[in-house]
Order: structure tokens, then sequence, then C-alpha cells
């Protein structure tokens, strides 16, 4: 994508790059919605239902306070890291409360 062909988006403290039709780039690469179903969807829906892990993650990401999610420094630190390598046992726990409310 060349330069003159792509917009930025301010995201919290960061610039995001989109093409002409809306979607964003990461490099030259246009990121459209079957990229994430295949690259991102594909491989979460591979380990537990994606839509589980989604659910999860966004009641996770609710307990925290709008300027760390956009804040890309707080956001790796605080919310993101603390979970990158047990988000399994995030679902698993989440799913034991969601059965304790029945």
């Amino acid at each position: 994508v060349k330069e003159a062909e792509r917009f930025e988006e301010h995201i919290g403290n960061e610039v995001a790059y989109l093409s002409k039709e809306g979607f964003f780039l990461i490099g030259d690469q246009v990121q459209r919605p079957e990229d994430y179903d295949r690259q991102i969807a594909g491989r979460i829906s591979s380990v537990i239902p994606y839509d589980q892990a989604w659910s999860t993650a966004l009641r996770y990401i609710s307990t925290f306070p709008r300027e760390v999610l956009l804040d890309q420094r707080g956001f790796f630190e605080k919310v993101y890291k603390p979970v990158r390598d047990k988000f399994l046992e995030i679902i698993e726990k989440d799913q034991k409360q969601a059965r304790l409310e029945l």
C-alpha cells in the first residue's frame, strides 16, 4: 500500500494506518476480516470455542480503566502480560463461575 493510499487512525497514544477501504494495515499488508478469521480466530478455535474466548476476554478487559486500555505500554504491562501464558486457565475459571451462577 502506497503511503498516499493510507490514512492515519489515532487509537489511544498510538497511530495505526488504514487502507483506503478502511482496513487496518500491518506493514504494507491490508488486514481483512478473512485474515483475522484465518490467523487469529482459527488458531483460537483449534483450542477452545472462539465465542467463549472472546466473551472471557471482553469480561477481563472490562475490569480495567479506559486510560490503561488506550495506553500501549499500560495495556501491555497491566492487561496482556499478566495473562498471556495462562489465558486458558482464566477461561476455565470463567466457565466454572458461569456454571455456578446458573
